[in-house]
């Protein structure tokens, strides 16, 4: 037995059915499934009351043989209509389907007269509504006539059968309430097609405009996107202009202190003379160096080298390249504890950062001045501080140039004298690392930069260190590499396994390794395919990748879940510290 759920599914897939009809106009593509019920529907109902008579066995005399003739072919005349919809032809079959039943009401009321077709006055203005919702107000007014002169041909019967004066009159009167009735319904038909067709004619012309604004937003939005992609190309462009600019300036320095150091007179008689213009050309050449990296920096997508790094140490390294950016007019002096300040950074860049600051510094003291470089140890309440303080005595800032030093490719300088991207390296040296960096300026009264670099002292570390006899697979093709690398792990208390390649590791990786360090290139097969096959069948161990290559570490962590990576050349001890840290993660 169907459920209701069923029926409903039945219904809802013959609505869906009487909707696939190829017809064009939206109006008439929204009323065909209407249409098809109502012919349907005549088509069925039609036939059974006519069976349904029909089984009465009534005498041959007693049938009006011209009337069930009629309903016959307006039966037949509903299912080519049904049929013509179906084909697309909706008009002609709605004007077909009415027509049928005008003609057939023609022959009722000529045969029977218009008293006799009162009681079906509702059912007979089912044409004129049907036209006039279907094939719009010049077909309602056409059968609004038709069916008034059908009214009129069954009133003149009327009359003349009535052989009483008061059967006539009635006549008449009849004809007048029929003519009255279909005109009103005709009238109100009129005004209710004529308003709905205005509203959808709004409407479609609301849509079209819809539709044009749509377009026109598109168009606009493609212009925008097109001019802010000129904007942007014009600004990458006008950066470009000033990185350039800005290290040809730093540049054209450099090679004038190369060419002064290997041009001064009596450096190939003098060892002496000669060996300070050796340490001058070295002190320029890093300082090159540093300017170039600045520039990689601005779009390198790798990790930075971060190692454990003395600060005190690193500063005390930079003193010659700092007397190389100040000259004679301004004093440097250094403030530095006598004592290890490490901190877990990037040395380039904590070099890089102090050069900037140096350099912004020397151009803010043109007539001379002092630079202070302070290094010092600080407890806070974010724990064991390294602190950097550098001050200048130079012509201080605004609030407002303050406020915007950090930003990338902001910078007060002349043209071609900068390239506004040496803070904005600082600062993102120090967040980085999870430091701060804290700015005081007063225009007149010089600046003053305050770095806060979390502490790596070695009581902070001690915590992180190897578990005693770990099992690690130490994979390098380098003879001297692997044993100076095998030291240092064993020293930690490492148990080390050594391999030269990929066919050596895999022998030994039986062996229960409890981690693994390898080289990315090796003589017989690159990491990102040995490593593997070394991890295939096992429980994941953590894996730290030694290499030069930035893309080292991109090409393996797709298929290691446990992968930390080292920079060549490293400390031993980072390496260390790197596979504890690995082994505690």
């Amino acid at each position: 037995m169907p459920t209701p759920t069923s029926r409903s599914r039945q219904g809802y897939r013959l609505l869906e059915w009487l909707r696939r009809v190829p017809v064009e106009d939206p109006v008439e593509r929204r009323n065909a499934p209407m249409l098809q019920g109502i012919l349907l529907a005549f088509g069925l109902v039609v036939p059974m009351t006519a069976a349904l008579r029909w089984s009465q066995h009534l005498p041959i005399g007693e049938i009006d043989v011209g009337g069930e003739l009629l309903g016959l072919a307006r039966i037949g005349f509903a299912w080519i209509a049904f049929y013509l919809v179906r084909l697309g032809y909706f008009r002609f079959a709605a004007g077909l389907f009415i027509a049928s039943e005008l003609t057939g009401l023609a022959f009722a009321y000529a045969v029977y007269g218009l008293k006799a077709q009162l009681p079906m006055q509702v059912v007979h203005a089912f044409p004129l509504v049907l036209g006039g919702l279907l094939l719009g107000r010049r077909a309602l007014w056409w059968i609004a006539a038709a069916l008034l002169a059908i009214a009129t041909a069954g009133a003149a019967h009327d009359f003349q059968t009535g052989l009483l004066p008061f059967l006539r009159v009635e006549a008449w009167s009849n004809l007048l309430a029929v003519l009255l009735g279909f005109g009103g319904i005709a009238i109100v038909l009129d005004r209710a097609v004529s308003a709905l067709r205005e509203s959808l004619g709004t409407a479609t012309r609301r849509g079209q405009e819809l539709v044009r604004a749509r377009d026109r937003l598109e168009r606009e939005v493609v212009e925008r996107e097109r001019t802010q992609a000129q904007l942007t190309h014009a600004l990458k462009m006008e950066a470009i202009g000033r990185i350039a600019s800005g290290i040809a300036h730093d540049f054209n320095n450099i090679l004038a202190v190369v060419l002064g150091y290997a041009s001064r007179p009596g450096a190939a008689a003098d060892t002496e003379t000669a060996e300070k213009s050796l340490n001058g050309i070295r002190a320029a050449a890093r300082r090159g160096t540093l300017v170039a990296q600045r520039l990689l920096n601005l779009g390198r997508n790798d990790a930075a080298r971060v190692e454990r790094t003395d600060v005190a140490t690193a500063v005390e390294a930079m003193q010659p390249l700092l007397a190389q950016v100040f000259d004679g007019r301004v004093r440097v002096t250094l403030s530095i504890a006598r004592r290890p300040l490490p901190v877990r950074i990037d040395r380039g860049g904590l070099e890089l950062a102090l050069l900037n600051i140096a350099t912004n510094a020397r151009d803010a003291m043109p007539d001379g001045g002092g630079f202070d470089i302070r290094a010092s140890l600080r407890d806070g309440s974010e724990g064991r501080q390294v602190l950097l303080t550098l001050s200048d005595t130079g012509a201080g800032m605004p609030t407002e140039v303050a406020a915007r030093m950090f930003e990338p490719f902001y910078t007060t300088k002349p043209r071609g004298a900068g390239t506004g991207l040496g803070l904005s390296d600082v600062r993102r040296l120090v967040a980085e690392t999870g430091g701060s960096i804290e700015v005081d300026s007063t225009p007149g009264d010089g600046t003053t930069l305050r770095i806060a670099l979390p502490s790596a002292e070695p009581a902070t570390d001690a915590a992180i260190a190897l578990p005693s006899g770990v099992r690690v697979l130490l994979v390098d093709d380098d003879d001297a590499l692997r044993d100076v690398l095998a030291g240092a792990l064993r020293d930690a208390g490492a148990e080390v396994v050594e391999a030269r390649g990929g066919d050596e590791a895999e022998r030994h990786a039986v062996a229960g390794v409890e981690a693994i360090v390898t080289d990315f290139e090796l003589p017989d097969v690159c990491a990102d395919e040995l490593l593997p096959r070394l991890l295939t069948g096992r429980p994941p161990v953590p894996v730290v990748l030694i290499s030069a290559h930035a893309y080292a570490h991109e090409r393996c962590a797709a298929t290691v879940p446990s992968l930390a990576s080292l920079r060549k050349p490293f400390a031993t001890a980072d390496l260390v510290d790197a596979l504890a840290r690995h082994l505690r993660a």
